[in-house]
């Protein structure tokens, strides 16, 4: 019988250490995988959206036709405008701007249909051979821009 000293150690075995490493491994490696696939959904997810918002923006088409001021009963200014797009849009606000003023109007419109042509008028005390710059901004965030000289 073998006797043993004081400071002698037990050592694991190699297969014990094996299989410590190797579930070591799969654990962490099925973690990372884990991850990965929550990270490339939220990516595709934001990607996706992104460039769906950007194709809308492409398909909205707005004509502003015509801009004309009247006095009858007072003075106001008429917005034409013709959606040539192939999506219905939605119109937010509407701005007037000449050289002292900003009139902001923010407007909830029904949507302008596809092919439609929608007719605002705006009661607006505007001076005969003022400039007015015009913004109309949809929902998608799209401005248009006519100038106007009454």
């Amino acid at each position: 019988m073998r006797k043993r000293s004081k400071h002698s150690r037990r050592a694991l075995s190699s297969v014990v250490v094996s299989m410590m490493l190797l579930s070591a491994v799969v654990t962490m490696g099925t973690g990372l995988v884990a991850w990965s696939h929550a990270t490339l959904q939220s990516h595709t997810q934001t990607l996706s959206q992104f460039y769906t918002q950007r194709n809308d923006r492409m398909n909205e088409n707005i004509v502003i036709e015509d801009v004309w001021f009247g006095t009858s009963p007072q003075k106001f200014m008429n917005i034409t405008m013709h959606n040539n797009g192939p999506e219905s849009i939605n119109i937010v606000d509407i701005q007037i701007i000449n050289s002292s003023q900003t009139l902001n109007l923010n407007y909830t419109y029904n949507p302008l249909l596809i092919t439609k042509v929608n007719s605002t008028s705006i009661p607006y005390s505007w001076v005969s051979g003022t400039p007015y710059t015009i913004d109309v901004t949809t929902a998608r965030n799209s401005m248009y821009q006519v100038l106007a000289t009454p």
